[in-house]
């Protein structure tokens, strides 16, 4: 029995056929495949850049933010050490609930930006 074209490729002829007389330009569609292909790299690739720039901003943020407060944190105990007399005022003080409060907050902000960063920079892929 002699070969029979596919009535699929008939019909993708015919499809070709029409568009050509309608002036349509052709397209290939393995070059959009292509192209996609790597305009979803590039994306891809300058993610990971502004990911990693953003990260290293982020982490220079945390690291300010803990050296202020254990800069707070030994100016309190280290000026309350340094007076010579229990009537000379402290250079430095910060009251017991201030200071609580302070570092609680710090610490908590700091965890959960922290939080936020990594979840950004390692999204779960489906």
């Amino acid at each position: 029995m002699p070969d029979q074209p596919d009535t699929e490729d008939v019909r993708d002829k015919a499809t070709e056929n029409t568009r050509q007389q309608a002036g349509e330009p052709q397209v290939d569609v393995g070059s959009l495949d292509q192209a996609e292909h790597d305009e979803r790299l590039k994306q891809l690739q300058q993610d990971r850049l502004e990911r990693k720039k953003y990260a290293e901003k982020i982490f220079l943020l945390i690291v300010i933010w803990l050296g202020v407060i254990i800069s707070l944190l030994f100016l309190q105990g280290f000026c309350n050490l340094l007076r010579t007399s229990p009537d000379c005022q402290p250079c430095f003080f910060l009251s017991d609930a201030v200071l609580i409060a302070t570092v609680t907050t710090t610490t908590a902000s700091v965890v959960a930006l922290f939080v936020l960063v990594a979840k950004y920079l390692y999204p779960k892929r489906p």
